[in-house]
């Protein structure tokens, strides 16, 4: 949304005033004062004192006029006492009076001052949704995951605090968008493995709303907490859980003829049967997945990297006695599909070069983001150029380090993994490193505590 040159070019100087007039006797007989509202608001005592004369009839100067930050503090000032102390407030009406765009408002004033008959919820939900986007775009792109988290919960209990009922969709709507922007954010604010408590928190948070709805409703969101969520059930082990989330999700995105959600959804399935090692149906299923991202360069690449971290778990697998010939192999596997897919997105950015539109169109997760796919890759490596790795490993951290902190566990094991590699004794086994569980490894444990400082 494009701001206009002047933020209060539509500024009505006597409806705003009048509107000032009205309120304050309101507000006067609860007890607050033009005083109490001029030490409020930074508002002179003189305008409101020329306000009262010239609307009372007692005066004949018109009333001079106050700064654009005053007309906003004022309009946020009169609808809390309005709420506080239950009298009569159209702050639609006030807003426009005082030349605020309603749309461009923090999301927590547009919600959480404005009565159910007092806006059109079709706006107010098409701009928080085109909020929401950029938001995933700061996570992801800008590093801002600890603000957008801290937003999120703000608006999240401002929302409960003023008792909308999230049995009303319009409002469920904004809950359910806004809690999946949250635990997005929570995935990229804490360490990886840290993560899963509190975004898992936040999602089923935003199920137990879904749950107020029938089935029927709300399909995309229910598709895109599904896209979220399973990952985390994966990651915990719990692999059927994970795929019943990914068909329950398909299903969802189905209704709603979402292709990006089903490729999204084909790939999540993808990530556990490669976890688990079944071949048979990682390879069935990267074939759904092929066809469900055919005509789109960027679905396409998002598929290259989802077959390129298959051939990595088989690279990995730590339930397989591959020899390290056998590892090679599948890591150099990973490495096509990997710089494959790099051309894919190179192609996608050319023709549609919006990243704020990708990331919350394509709900593209970890597939998507740029670090993890260079992580991704120094993985591989790991196996067949130990020197190139620790190089790749070296860069990314810098990077990353403030920015994506998630990573950085992932870093610091893919380096150990290294280390382990290049002291291995070749009359020894193999090493076998298992990228799900890092965090249960106390020798890799004792070597991070060491990394971190």
């Amino acid at each position: 949304m494009k701001r206009s040159s002047r933020k209060y070019d539509n500024y009505i100087g006597p409806l705003f005033d009048k509107l000032v007039y009205e309120y304050l006797k309101k507000a006067k007989q609860f007890g607050l004062s033009a005083a109490y509202f001029s030490q409020k608001t930074g508002t002179p005592e003189q305008y409101f004192s020329q306000v009262n004369g010239y609307y009372s009839g007692r005066r004949s100067e018109v009333p001079r006029g106050i700064s654009d930050e005053c007309r906003e503090k004022l309009c946020d000032e009169f609808a809390e006492a309005a709420k506080t102390h239950d009298f009569s407030f159209d702050p639609v009406k006030f807003q426009e009076a005082a030349g605020l765009n309603l749309m461009e408002r923090p999301l927590i004033h547009t919600i959480y001052h404005l009565k159910r008959d007092g806006i059109l919820y079709s706006t107010l939900i098409a701009a928080s949704k085109e909020n929401f986007s950029k938001h995933y775009f700061d996570i992801y792109r800008r590093g801002h995951a600890v603000r957008v988290e801290e937003k999120t919960d703000m608006i999240y209990k401002e929302l409960l605090e003023a008792g909308f009922c999230v049995d009303d969709p319009a409002i469920a709507d904004v809950f359910i968008e806004n809690g999946l922007l949250k635990g997005q954010a929570q995935e990229v604010r804490y360490s990886w493995y840290e993560r899963r408590k509190p975004a898992r928190k936040t999602y089923d948070e935003v199920d137990r709303v879904l749950d107020n709805f029938k089935p029927s409703t709300f399909c995309q969101l229910r598709a895109k907490l599904c896209v979220f969520r399973a990952p985390l059930k994966r990651e915990e082990g719990d692999f059927n859980a994970s795929l019943v989330d990914c068909n329950d999700g398909i299903s969802y995105a189905n209704e709603e003829g979402n292709r990006s959600l089903v490729a999204a959804l084909l790939r999540n399935q993808g990530h556990v049967y490669a976890v688990q090692g079944n071949r048979r149906m990682w390879e069935r299923n990267l074939s759904e997945t092929k066809t469900a991202s055919k005509g789109d360069y960027w679905l396409q690449s998002l598929y290259k990297v989802m077959e390129g971290n298959g051939y990595k778990r088989l690279a990995y697998n730590p339930q397989q006695p591959l020899s390290l010939k056998e590892r090679e192999v599948f890591a150099e596997q990973a490495l096509l599909c990997f710089e494959e897919a790099e051309r894919l997105a190179e192609e996608a950015e050319r023709l549609a070069p919006d990243p704020v539109i990708d990331m919350y169109t394509y709900m593209s997760g970890v597939d998507g983001n740029v670090y993890f796919r260079r992580l991704f890759r120094a993985q591989c490596l790991i196996w067949v150029d130990h020197d190139e790795a620790l190089r790749e490993l070296a860069e990314l951290y810098e990077e990353v380090k403030v920015l994506f902190p998630a990573i950085l566990m992932k870093i610091a094991f893919a380096k150990w993994a290294v280390r382990r590699l290049l002291a291995w004794d070749k009359k020894q086994p193999l090493p076998v490193f298992d990228l799900d569980k890092a965090n249960e490894d106390s020798k890799f444990l004792e070597y991070y505590a060491v990394w971190q400082k």
